[in-house]
């Protein structure tokens, strides 16, 4: 988690408060394995580039585009998007799934 991704959980915690950036932070670990594993199963199932990506950051090597980087181990995929769902999840879903904190 970089600081970009600090700074929007603490905008998630001005608006829904700190349970609901605590639960972003979580949820959105969750979802994040779960749509990047459907992700990858996608990917290398019908051979399609379905997220864009960017190699990692000790790579230095000038050849390597990020269109031919592959989804694996050490590719650099973005957090804040799945801050984002983890928060939408818990603000609208809260009192249907039992999410209560009082």
């Amino acid at each position: 988690m970089g600081f970009g991704d600090a700074l929007f959980c603490g905008m998630i915690g001005t608006f829904i408060g700190w349970q609901g950036a605590l639960f972003s932070i979580f949820g959105g670990s969750v979802l994040g394995v779960v749509l990047l594993g459907l992700f990858w199963g996608l990917e290398k199932l019908f051979n399609i580039r379905l997220i864009p990506r960017a190699p990692h950051a000790a790579v230095e090597n000038e050849d390597i585009r990020p269109e031919d980087v592959e989804l694996q181990i050490g590719v650099i995929v973005p957090f804040g998007p799945f801050l984002g769902l983890g928060a939408m999840v818990y603000l609208f879903l809260d009192e249907r799934i039992g999410i209560y904190w009082s």
